[in-house]
């Protein structure tokens, strides 16, 4: 029994630790996405209108305006089964492959990028 409550102790401990972790992370993503937003801002002015990479500090910075970029993706159950249906009623041959690029290319269409996205690299790895 005194294994158990140890074991459960350490287990306890460690699951604080990780949460404590887990929320400092977050605070610092949450201040991260702020300073993004900060140079999407400036890079949006005329003056940097042309502007798409710049380094500083040893870290290279790319900003991708909105429509030039695609990141990941979820597809609903419900958008895949309404694709699934649309295409097969489309009247067009059934293929495994064509069906796969309709859904892709509907998935694309309702996902129009309308936002800024800043890309951070630090190649010297500091």
């Amino acid at each position: 029994m005194d294994d158990l409550r140890r074991i459960a102790q350490q287990y306890s401990t460690l699951a604080l630790q990780i949460d404590a972790k887990n929320k400092s992370i977050y605070n610092d993503r949450e201040q991260r996405k702020i300073l993004e937003l900060q140079i999407v801002d400036i890079m949006k002015t005329p003056e940097f209108a042309t502007v798409r990479n710049f380094q500083h500090g040893g870290s290279i910075f790319k900003i991708d305006p909105p429509g030039t970029w695609k990141g990941s993706w979820h597809l609903s159950k419900h958008n895949l089964k309404t694709d699934i249906v649309s295409y097969w009623n489309s009247g067009q041959p059934v293929t495994a492959d064509d069906c796969f690029k309709y859904i892709v290319t509907q998935q694309d269409r309702r996902d129009g990028n309308t936002d800024w996205r800043v890309n951070w690299t630090n190649p010297s790895g500091h």
